[in-house]
């Protein structure tokens, strides 16, 4: 009875670390990575904290706009899956624009 209770103890405590993880890995990317990623876009120079305190507001606007208007326009429930999509959609395209950005930047520095 006893090595059935360490056992459960084990992963109970397994259980309690990867929802932890879950947690603080969807507060990211929920609430910090998209708008971090939009304000590299938006705005060329800005201290880390001003980006930070940015992003907050910002990624709480873009996932609801990005969740809510394909809901509403085309009938797309909002699923677990459809707002991951959403969101890496959203992250990708800053990103790839903050990449074109810096491309072009060094690309006219050099010439």
């Amino acid at each position: 009875m006893a090595e059935f209770l360490g056992t459960a103890q084990a992963f109970d405590l397994s259980v309690s670390v990867l929802y932890y993880l879950r947690a603080i890995g969807g507060f990211l990317l929920i609430f910090i990575i998209p708008g971090l990623v939009w304000t590299l876009v938006i705005f060329r120079k800005l201290h880390i904290m001003e980006r930070i305190v940015l992003s907050f507001g910002l990624s709480i606007a873009i996932v609801t706009l990005v969740n809510y208007i394909p809901s509403k326009a085309f009938g797309l429930p909002i699923t677990v899956s459809n707002v991951l999509i959403s969101i890496a959609a959203v992250i990708g395209l800053a990103l790839l624009l903050h990449a074109l950005r810096k491309f072009q930047e060094s690309r006219a520095r050099n010439q």
